[in-house]
C-alpha cells in the first residue's frame, strides 16, 4: 500500500508541475533563407581563398592566336633551339639573330645520357608556362 501511495503523489506532483512550469508557444516553423546571393554570402571567403592560392590562365581567343603567330625561341651559348610543329629544331645565334641558314632538327637518337638531359632541360624550359603540351591524344583544350 506504501509503494502505491508513493506512486499516487509522484502523479499527482508530475501533473501539477508539469501545467503551471511549460507555458505553450506557437511555434512556427523554422525558414530557411536560401537565395543564390545568401548562399554567395557563406561561400564568398572561401573563393578569395581559393583564387589567390590557384592561379587560374584565362583562355582568350587572344591568347590562343598569340601562342599560334609567336614562337619561344631559347638562346643556351652560340645556339638558339624553339619548337615547332611537335619538332624541336636548333640553329647557330650571332648577335640573338637566328641564323636561318644553319636551322636543323634535333636528333635524339644519337645523344648521350648528358646531352639528352640537356635536351630535356631545353623542352622543359620552352614547354614552361604553356597550359596544354599536347601530351595526351585525349588533351582538347587547344
Amino acid at each position: 500500500m506504501e509503494y502505491f501511495l508513493g506512486a499516487i503523489t509522484s502523479l499527482i506532483t508530475l501533473i501539477v508541475f508539469n501545467r503551471f512550469s511549460i507555458k505553450k508557444v506557437n511555434k512556427k516553423p523554422t525558414v530557411v533563407k536560401n537565395s543564390q546571393a545568401y548562399t554567395f554570402d557563406l561561400v564568398a571567403p572561401f573563393i578569395e581563398m581559393i583564387e589567390m592560392t590557384i592561379e587560374v590562365p584565362l583562355r582568350s581567343q587572344a591568347s590562343k592566336h598569340y601562342e599560334e603567330s609567336f614562337l619561344r625561341i631559347l638562346f643556351l651559348g652560340d645556339k638558339a633551339y624553339w619548337i615547332k610543329n611537335h619538332t624541336l629544331y636548333f640553329a647557330e645565334a650571332m648577335n640573338g639573330q637566328v641564323d636561318e641558314d644553319t636551322v636543323s632538327e634535333v636528333d635524339t637518337m644519337g645523344m648521350d645520357k648528358v646531352e639528352l638531359e640537356q635536351t630535356i632541360y631545353i623542352v622543359e624550359k620552352l614547354r614552361e608556362g604553356l597550359a596544354n603540351d599536347f601530351g595526351h591524344p585525349g588533351n582538347t583544350q587547344f
